[in-house]
């Protein structure tokens, strides 16, 4: 068995784990196969190898028995995570997948229900901003836009290379998808991209995505040179060109192609920060939360208004717009 955090995942024979797996690799395995993306996983992943750090010898994850740890344990762990100088929102990541794992013991019969209830009895990190407080990511310019759409025409080994990465860049501006949510778009069986396109997103929530009108003709660009079969409408290039219409291209892939885009455009910005842009720009185009909420997936239009990255000079602008009691 890989005992490295990074590598974890469900191995099964015949609708099982393998033989000889031992609780702990069980109790890992399952709990990350009831995440609900990859995306969840990698982090879960990199948050468990986090917790490892804090154990007696660092061990691997599954080297840990986790049924074993008992409240003096977990307390342990957590006292140690809580007193480190993490940033608070890796605290609380941590926090989360070490009680993942602890129900998951539960539910696999390891931990029982008043012991499990015993050992996630602790303090959660509070993760909490003062007004006026930025928060991470910032909301890029249209000129940063443009120079990143311009980049992305110009990136890859091949023709069919830059089209798709211009296409790419063109859904992540215009439709302010998630990395993941871009590789896992399909092509509509209409044929018909000025339609809004169904997509499932994270934690399998469906919703559709409109393309402006100017992305249209930049993903039908694409999409002459990738066919028009079903499948995934972004796709893998192969070094000489050939796309493998029909293959996902992994948010790994999509990450470093992104970096390439940015190196060329010379502009410092996180894939997400397209999506923070996506958002900040509908809101100060006045349209409301909730409708921006479900175009970009989110359940709760909460989590929406934590992407707002139009800073305190909105504050000012909507000020301004209050009309005076008075004539001038």
């Amino acid at each position: 068995m890989n005992t490295d955090a990074t590598q974890l995942v469900p191995v099964q024979t015949g609708g099982s784990l393998v033989a000889g797996a031992s609780p702990a690799e069980r109790v890992l395995f399952s709990y990350l196969a009831t995440l609900g993306s990859d995306a969840s996983r990698t982090s879960t992943r990199s948050a468990i190898g986090v917790l490892c750090r804090f154990l007696p010898g660092q061990p691997a994850p599954t080297a840990v028995e986790w049924h074993r740890l008992g409240r003096e344990g977990v307390v342990a762990i957590v006292g140690a995570l809580q007193g480190s100088d993490l940033a608070p929102a890796t605290k609380l990541r941590c926090e989360s997948a070490l009680v993942g794992i602890l129900r998951e013991c539960y539910r696999g019969g390891w931990v029982s229900d008043s012991d499990l209830a015993r050992w996630i009895d602790f303090p959660r990190t509070k993760v909490s901003r003062p007004d006026g407080h930025q928060a991470a990511g910032r909301r890029l310019s249209e000129t940063e836009t443009q120079k990143l759409f311009q980049a992305a025409g110009v990136v890859g080994n091949t023709e069919a290379a830059k089209l798709r990465n211009q296409a790419l860049v063109a859904l992540l501006i215009g439709c302010g998808v998630r990395r993941e949510e871009a590789g896992k778009l399909r092509y509509p069986s209409s044929g018909v991209l000025s339609e809004p396109l169904p997509l499932t997103g994270k934690g399998k929530k469906e919703r559709f995505v409109a393309l402006p009108a100017w992305a249209v003709p930049v993903v039908e660009a694409w999409v002459a040179v990738r066919g028009r079969e079903a499948g995934p409408l972004l796709a893998p290039v192969a070094r000489h060109g050939q796309v493998r219409a029909g293959s996902v291209w992994s948010p790994t892939a999509i990450a470093l192609v992104w970096n390439q885009i940015t190196k060329a455009a010379k502009v410092d910005a996180d894939l997400h920060d397209l999506r923070r842009t996506y958002i900040s720009d509908q809101l100060a185009r006045g349209v409301d939360l909730v409708l921006v909420s479900r175009m970009v997936g989110h359940s709760n239009p909460r989590t929406t208004a934590g992407y707002d990255r139009r800073g305190l000079a909105a504050l000012t602008t909507a000020a301004n717009a209050v009309p005076a009691p008075f004539s001038a």
